[in-house]
């Protein structure tokens, strides 16, 4: 079943070129409802905002409540595409009640968990994965897609594609600078983040950054997402009493208020002072080059090409 209501709005994205993983959740949420649609004998033009409430109520039976929601938001959002261009004239998803989510503590990791996963690294990939992960604030995605045209470490900072292909500027520990110094002598191509295998002139896939850190993680008996590292640093920030409006220059968040929206700015003086007070208080690794200079002993010469190597 091929919905032309839904259909449409997928057509829209691409057209918009929206993030691959965008694409791909917007795919598994119609798909999933156009099965529903499937065994009801409706459409999506046809079903009535009662059978849309009844719908997403047993979708809370199998899904988490944030998936229930993400599927509730691309739903959604094709109807009201399909409003816009006069296709139907009512949302049946417009009263449709949005699933609570549990009030729980953001999971993070504590000082002794990151030098203990510092410890799991095993080659300059795993070493260089994790410091982006644990001294940046950025998102794996947003990892995966830097280039070395955009890391200035004379400046001290680096120019980031963040969500909704939106440039930011995100200043540069002092721990990744020399990270980023060792790894530019192996660098194969425009990517700062690489694999062991050949992917060309390309940034590493999703999956293989995905595995790559969940055989780390699981090296130190860790499972979970990349995105505990993001919150593992915008909450030691927090700690170190750095400004609310700084940690949102470095996480790349949106100002929350008017006076942060329209009437103030953050120096990028600041910016830089922000994300030194890092770790400050309880160091991960030493600032001191020779703890991470051993990397270079395994940057060595291939045989008569004299091209040099990650030795793994």
């Amino acid at each position: 079943m091929n919905d032309p209501i839904l259909a449409a709005y997928r057509s829209r994205l691409e057209r918009k070129r929206v993030e691959p993983a965008t694409l791909t959740n917007t795919v598994q949420a119609h798909t999933r409802f156009e099965r529903h649609l499937e065994t009801i004998g409706r459409t999506a033009q046809t079903i009535t905002p009662l059978q849309m409430e009844e719908y997403f109520d047993q979708l809370q039976l199998s899904l988490a409540p944030t998936t229930v929601r993400q599927n509730l938001t691309q739903i959604n959002a094709a109807y009201r595409y399909a409003q816009r261009l006069g296709t139907i004239d009512r949302n049946p998803c417009t009263d449709v009640p949005v699933p609570r989510l549990p009030d729980a503590e953001p999971v993070t990791f504590s000082a002794d968990d990151l030098r203990w996963k510092w410890r799991a690294c095993e080659n300059c990939r795993d070493r260089l994965l994790f410091i982006g992960l644990a001294y940046t604030g950025m998102r794996d995605q947003e990892l995966r897609l830097l280039k070395w045209s955009n890391v200035e470490l004379k400046q001290q900072q680096m120019t980031v594609l963040g969500k909704g292909k939106k440039l930011r500027l995100v200043p540069i520990h002092p721990v990744w600078a020399e990270a980023l110094t060792i790894a530019k002598l192996t660098a194969r191509n425009d990517y700062v983040i690489t694999a062991n295998r050949n992917f060309g002139n390309r940034p590493v896939t999703y999956r293989h950054q995905y595995e790559q850190l969940q055989r780390l993680l699981g090296r130190a008996g860790v499972e979970c997402s990349a995105h505990v590292f993001r919150r593992t640093v915008a909450t030691v920030l927090d700690e170190e009493d750095v400004r609310e409006s700084v940690i949102d220059e470095i996480m790349g968040w949106a100002p929350r208020t008017v006076r942060r929206r329209h009437y103030t700015r953050v120096r990028p003086e600041r910016v830089y002072q922000g994300i030194l007070a890092l770790y400050r208080s309880d160091p991960i690794i030493t600032e001191d080059p020779a703890c991470l200079r051993v990397w270079q002993l395994e940057v060595q010469p291939r045989p008569r090409t004299g091209i040099v190597y990650l030795a793994t």
